[in-house]
């Protein structure tokens, strides 16, 4: 006799999805059967042939892709809502911008885990000299908003 019990997956959000990590992390995702959302910004006559092909690709893969800035709370909030697990792959230039995320997250309050934008080194464990750690306190900053808004996050 088999077993009827069904094992349900997350359902991800990745930001920067369409970045150079991020569109390994979506591909990954739907590989492990994960219903997958991508958060992008709005295709316009400036969106690269490159990430018209990307766009082209996930959505053959059943990628749901929410166009959209990171300043439009109400969007973000609504999207979040509807997933699991949010992942942020946004570019060091935008690690700030996960404030906007973590607020959203804040408002939603149904994320199971949070995995914010991470660039290789534990921004608590590390001593660097000051161009480096100029971008670790950036990193610092986003990691304390996370742990106050109680967050779950790796």
């Amino acid at each position: 006799m088999g077993s009827t019990e069904t094992t349900t997956k997350d359902k991800i959000l990745i930001f920067g999805g369409t970045g150079y990590i991020g569109k390994y992390m979506v591909k990954a995702s739907i590989s492990l059967g994960h219903k997958t959302y991508v958060y992008a910004r709005p295709i316009s006559e400036k969106t690269s042939l490159s990430k018209l092909q990307l766009h082209k690709e996930f959505q053959s893969l059943s990628v749901i892709i929410v166009q959209g800035e990171l300043d439009e709370h109400e969007k973000l909030v609504s999207v979040i809502r509807e997933v699991d697990v949010v992942i942020s792959a946004l570019a060091y230039p935008q690690v700030l911008d996960q404030f906007k995320i973590i607020d959203a997250i804040k408002v939603a309050g149904n994320i199971k885990r949070f995995l914010p934008s991470d660039f290789g080194c534990e921004e608590d464990r590390v001593k660097p000299l000051p161009p480096f750690d100029n971008f670790l306190e950036k990193k610092r900053r986003i990691r304390r908003a996370i742990e106050a808004a109680g967050i779950p996050y790796t």
